[in-house]
């Protein structure tokens, strides 16, 4: 468990995205090296201590509320399940606050808290039809919302992402963002959220919001970005997205 973003080694400067990987990871492999020890920790050798707190797996019609999950490799671990709710839940010092993956479909994530993770607070993975909405996410290691993958039909709404991206440097390829969206498919929106002071040393990213290397756009609708080390929202390597009324500060 991570509970300071202070690196083991003070001495080592910002390490750049743009350096060499090898001399990144050797770099990070100081700087860094309790929050990797304890990355692996979660996993443990061949993911044998790998844990979640709470498993929905080949369910439907199922509810999750008002619980508290920490010090697991995933909170909440939803897979290849549909109609499921997960609803006024804290996740915190887990690898990632709550995940959901595995073709799974028809999922809403409302009302929930994810901080304190040393990746990412709420991460969709290979889904279609899920709602995160009305859901803070902060001070996590990484991203506060990601959605790779292919997830699709999908809508983050009306939620906060706040001070994440301590630990950017420790990504195989930096950097973070607040709302990231990497590989989607259509039908993705990020709507009504607010993304602030968001961080990456690397000089890679650091955006409120980001579509990365996907041949699907997203639409941008409505949304703040304030004080983020990089950009407000970044479009990379992606086609037909939508950018309206959203407000960048900072």
């Amino acid at each position: 468990m991570i509970e300071s973003t202070k690196p083991d080694d003070l001495t080592i400067p910002p390490i750049k995205g743009t350096l060499p990987k090898a001399e990144r990871d050797a770099l990070a492999a100081k700087k860094w090296k309790s929050v990797i020890a304890c990355a692996a920790g979660y996993d443990g050798p061949n993911f044998s201590l790998y844990t979640l707190g709470i498993k929905v797996k080949n369910c439907s019609n199922f509810l999750v509320e008002n619980c508290t999950v920490t010090k697991h490799t995933a909170g909440i671990s939803i897979e290849n399940s549909t109609l499921v709710k997960v609803d006024q839940c804290v996740t915190s010092y887990c690898r990632v606050g709550t995940r959901v993956a595995a073709t799974s479909t028809d999922v809403t994530i409302t009302d929930c808290v994810s901080n304190q993770n040393i990746g990412s607070g709420i991460e969709l993975f290979e889904v279609t039809r899920c709602l995160v909405t009305k859901c803070v996410s902060s001070n996590n290691g990484i991203h506060n919302y990601i959605l790779h993958g292919k997830t699709s039909y999908s809508v983050v709404s009306n939620c906060i992402g706040k001070s994440s991206g301590w630990f950017s440097e420790t990504m195989p390829y930096p950097g973070s963002s607040s709302f990231n969206a990497y590989d989607v498919g259509p039908g993705v929106y990020f709507q009504e959220n607010i993304a602030e002071t968001q961080h990456d040393v690397t000089g890679n990213d650091g955006n409120g919001f980001i579509v990365d290397t996907s041949a699907n756009g997203v639409m941008f609708l409505k949304n703040t970005a304030r004080d983020c080390d990089g950009n407000g929202i970044a479009l990379t390597l992606t086609n037909n997205s939508i950018v309206v009324d959203n407000v960048i500060t900072g």
